[in-house]
C-alpha cells in the first residue's frame, strides 16, 4: 500500500478534483446527500479528452470499424 501521495496518482487526481468543490477542511455535515450526489455526478460525468477525432479512416478500417472516423 503506497505511503506517498506521488505513488497514488488517481487518488491525489480525484482529491484535486473534488477540492473545486469541497474546499480542504469542510465540514461534510454541510453537504447534504443530494450536494454529494450531485458532485459525485459531475465528476463522474466530465468530458474527458478522446483519441477518437485523430483517429484516421484507413486505421479505423483495419480495425474494422468504419465509425470510429468522423467524416465517414
Amino acid at each position: 500500500m503506497p505511503y506517498h501521495s506521488w505513488k497514488r496518482g488517481a487518488n491525489e487526481n480525484r482529491n484535486g478534483l473534488a477540492r473545486q468543490y469541497i474546499p480542504k477542511g469542510s465540514d461534510f455535515d454541510l453537504y447534504s446527500e443530494e450536494n454529494i450526489a450531485e458532485i459525485e455526478w459531475k465528476l463522474n460525468h466530465r468530458p474527458r479528452k478522446s483519441l477518437l477525432p485523430s483517429v484516421r479512416h484507413c486505421d479505423a478500417v483495419a480495425l474494422g470499424n468504419e465509425n470510429l472516423t468522423e467524416n465517414s
